[in-house]
């Protein structure tokens, strides 16, 4: 599958920046948190919508989540509106 198969509509993928897993390794504090969820880039820095907090993303932070992601989200794929807004890139192979 093609990181383009799982974006919405509504992103523009000329806005959509290519990243590799060192990149995102050197985002993992609560002030600088990327993580990767199924192949694409999100910075949750400002985030704080988790139920539970943001220590529980900081867990993840800089490294691929999906494994933790589906554990409590099983196949709910990342809501349009969150996309939206975190959605910075994806993982080049």
């Amino acid at each position: 599958m093609t990181f383009e198969l799982l974006l919405n509509d509504n992103i523009n993928i000329e806005n959509v920046k290519t990243f590799t897993m060192e990149e995102v390794a050197r985002h993992r504090t609560i002030d600088d948190m990327w993580m990767v969820i199924d192949g694409l880039v999100y910075d949750f820095t400002n985030w704080n919508l988790h139920p539970v907090g943001n220590k529980i993303l900081l867990k993840v932070a800089g490294t691929d989540a999906t494994k933790a992601y589906r554990k409590s989200h099983s196949k709910i794929k990342i809501s349009d509106e969150i996309q939206e807004k975190y959605l910075i890139g994806y993982i080049s192979n």
